[in-house]
């Protein structure tokens, strides 16, 4: 009779962390689909952030140049001025 008690709580403990595991799969099932989105949602955004910081430092070298230019032509103005030429 005891052996059958043991047996029966046995069979009861594995049913019940069957359930447990069962909820555990599901819930790492939600967050592996969960990460697979956001794995899918980042790259796209760091091209995208990458894109938009070349243009801006493509922009940037415009800008160095043009102002190389400008100082390079207001001091030679400079310089015919003072020397009278």
């Amino acid at each position: 009779m005891r052996y059958i008690s043991m047996v029966n709580r046995a069979a009861d403990r594995d049913g019940e962390t069957s359930a447990r595991l069962a909820v555990i799969e599901e819930k790492l099932e939600t967050v592996l689909a969960e990460l697979a989105a956001i794995r899918a949602y980042i790259p796209g955004k760091m091209v995208e952030y990458s894109e938009r910081i070349a243009v801006l430092e493509r922009n940037m070298r415009t800008v160095h140049w043009l102002g190389g230019i400008l100082a390079v032509a207001i001091i030679g103005a400079f310089l015919e001025h003072v020397l009278g030429r």
